[in-house]
């Protein structure tokens, strides 16, 4: 099963219903402090479906999708302070000097569309259409 929660739930604990497929309702407790990353599973031990040999049930998989925050939701410089002091420090790094370093940017990357134009004469600039051979 895939749940989607926020990233509000996965630093500070959520609570949510979960019908399974006997028409059972349950309710899931997560405590905050135990954060739970993006692509991360968590099991629900005796609750999936019935074994009919072992006559235990089985478990229910929840695979867990954290959205993050939209760009900018953070409205003033007070705001990104005061989150930069609550969560754990940068794992930033010691730059001697900075002068051997081309300092670049880093822009987003859709793979879709990469992938879309990969061979394609317009943007790999190569010239299009069929080509004339020598003889």
């Amino acid at each position: 099963m895939n749940m989607e929660i926020n990233l509000t739930e996965s630093l500070c604990g959520f609570q949510r219903t979960i019908t399974l497929l006997d028409g059972h309702n349950i309710l899931i407790n997560h405590p905050r402090g135990k954060p739970i990353v993006p692509d991360s599973y968590r099991c629900l031990k005796g609750y999936g479906m019935p074994n009919r040999h072992t006559h235990t049930n089985g478990d229910v998989i929840i695979h867990f999708n954290v959205k993050f925050p939209e760009e900018n939701f953070i409205q003033t410089e007070n705001q990104l302070k005061q989150l930069e002091e609550i969560l754990p420090p940068r794992m930033g790094m010691k730059l001697e000097s900075a002068e051997h370093y081309e300092e670049v940017k880093m822009m987003d990357y859709d793979s879709f569309e990469e992938n879309s134009h990969h061979g394609d004469p317009d943007v790999d600039g190569e010239p299009a259409g069929v080509q004339c051979t020598t003889q």
